[in-house]
């Protein structure tokens, strides 16, 4: 299997780069894609950058450029569900944009009632974070929202949670998943908490980015070691 990895920043990357076998470097526009091998697979490691519009060019590429077969989405988020706390696990089974009218994505091109995620890709996600020693750490299977905004106000969270009743949020997911489904090609978001979209937010990202980031790359060697 030839996989597509996407994180935005440089966290959300370092912890799968160090796994990887015959790495080579290409350049391609801004970014930088690592290609190489974990256990039998192929994958190639990319930084989008933050937000929907780098997430979306960069899956575009990663199927137009490397073949990606399968792309997975890694990275941190805040936490919306009212079970889910900080360095829990989402993974999506669905995403939603929460800054767009999801409606129009059934009239117009390309004509979906929604962004599912793989169940194979789900599944296999979900038995690495239990293989895992993931000490208190929770695993949910849900709805992902994106948007262009950190979250770090309980009035905004509560907007979001009150339209599409996720368990998290963040700023890639849906468009990672937008451009996936336009090509008919496999995609699963995984996201560690690193902090809970409210007042406290910010410092709780400062605090906890790097671990939970570390939690999802976890997942994604796991996934991508397995045959």
């Amino acid at each position: 299997m030839n996989y597509g990895v996407i994180g935005a920043m440089p966290s959300e990357i370092a912890g799968i780069k160090e796994h990887m076998e015959n790495v080579q470097e290409h350049k391609a526009g801004s970014l930088v894609f690592y290609t190489g091998q974990i256990g039998q697979n192929t994958l190639t490691l990319v930084q989008c950058g933050v937000g929907k519009v780098n997430a979306a060019i960069t899956a575009q590429m990663l199927i137009d450029k490397f073949n990606a077969q399968a792309v997975i989405n890694t990275g941190v988020a805040g936490a919306l569900g009212k079970d889910v706390k900080v360095l829990d696990v989402v993974i999506s089974t669905e995403v939603v944009h929460h800054d767009a009218d999801m409606r129009l994505y059934k009239k117009y091109p390309p004509f979906v009632d929604g962004f599912y995620g793989d169940p194979t890709l789900v599944a296999r996600a979900a038995a690495a974070f239990e293989a895992m020693d993931h000490g208190n750490s929770h695993c949910y299977l849900g709805k992902i929202a994106t948007g262009d905004q950190f979250i770090e106000s309980s009035a905004v969270k509560a907007d979001i949670v009150a339209r599409h009743n996720p368990l998290c949020v963040e700023m890639e997911g849906a468009a990672v998943g937008h451009a996936c489904t336009a090509n008919g090609v496999p995609f699963v978001i995984i996201r560690t908490m690193s902090d809970n979209a409210d007042e406290q937010g910010g410092m709780s990202f400062d605090a906890m980015e790097k671990v939970a980031a570390k939690y999802s790359s976890n997942i994604v060697v796991a996934m991508v070691g397995g045959k």
